[in-house]
């Protein structure tokens, strides 16, 4: 006698965990009862390589049911949301996206701003980020608030390279359509698939 022992974890289609065949291996008894275990024609067993899947209702092995189609709302959340994980990968490449590390970024340049606009006093207590970076580097505030202040402005260029391509990308994502967008075709779903790797690949060039 051959059997399936089937995956019951499975749902309306279940995957064949196992074969056992009673009359070419001495296996310990099995209460082949159970319905985890199927009855295999001779047919069946020389074709259980091919046909992994067992059918509870029809009672027959064969291919697994087509996947239920992915709603086209998903595929283009999906799409934006890996966007948006490139575009941080790519500011990565150019800041520190630690806690806290953009606020400070953000205090350095106001300070330098205000250094530079109160002409470069002596008095450096009111810029007590900048003070202490300088003491920290052995530089003056001066030099380093013209430094912060270069960083900032080329920062400011990539940022809004990267916004640009995020943007574009959300923006191509959101167009693709589907004449039913609860089903969309193969075509519908590539050109989601299109428009998010041509975002990735203009974030990855930045």
């Amino acid at each position: 006698m051959r059997y399936a022992q089937i995956d019951s974890t499975n749902m309306s289609y279940q995957q064949v965990a196992g074969w056992f065949d009673s009359t070419e291996f001495d296996y310990p008894a099995v209460d082949f009862t159970l319905a985890d275990y199927v009855l295999m024609t001779d047919a069946q067993w020389a074709a259980r390589h091919d046909t992994p899947y067992y059918d509870p209702a029809a009672k027959t092995f064969g291919a697994p049911p087509p996947p239920a189609p992915v709603p086209l709302s998903t595929l283009q959340a999906q799409a934006v949301a890996a966007i948006n994980q490139s575009a941080g990968q790519a500011r990565a490449r150019y800041i520190t996206v630690e806690p806290g590390q953009e606020s400070t970024y953000r205090i350095k340049a106001d300070e330098a701003d205000a250094y530079v606009a109160a002409s470069r006093p002596a008095d450096t207590t009111p810029y007590p980020v900048l003070s202490a970076e300088a003491a920290a580097r052995s530089m003056t505030v001066s030099a380093l608030a013209d430094e912060v202040r270069t960083t900032r402005d080329a920062w400011v260029q990539v940022a809004a390279q990267v916004e640009a391509e995020r943007m574009r990308g959300k923006t191509n994502v959101a167009a693709c359509s589907a004449v039913d967008p609860a089903a969309p075709t193969a075509a519908e779903t590539q050109a989601v698939t299109d428009a998010q790797a041509a975002a990735e690949t203009a974030l990855a060039a930045i």
